[in-house]
């Protein structure tokens, strides 16, 4: 959802949990703030609706980072890499799907 909202240009607000701050970062291309903290969320959007100006930073940023990180020209040269042979596939982060992994007893 967050590269969606990203790529639709609209402000992203989320809390820097599990991969989040991988895809946001905080002040540059959304807004973050520490899960389970109410107070900082609304102080966030409090934040992007008094500063329209902000809200249109972040979001154009956001749109440069997507389409720098995940758009089709991106993706396309990371697969020419591999097939070069530039970035083998790493087996730990990318396993052999082939492999069958044992179901759990």
């Amino acid at each position: 959802v967050l590269i969606e909202a990203m790529a639709m240009r609209i402000p992203v607000v989320a809390a820097a949990g599990g991969g989040v701050g991988e895809i946001v970062t905080d002040g540059a291309t959304g807004l973050l703030f520490a899960p389970g903290e109410d107070a900082a969320l609304a102080d966030r959007l409090r934040g992007l609706h008094a500063n329209p100006g902000l809200g249109a930073r972040l979001a154009a940023a956001a749109l440069d980072a997507c389409r720098a990180r995940y758009g089709i020209d991106a993706h396309r040269q990371r697969i020419l890499a591999l097939y070069r042979g530039e970035r083998p596939i790493d087996p730990i982060r990318n396993p052999d799907y082939r492999s069958p992994t044992p179901a759990a007893a």
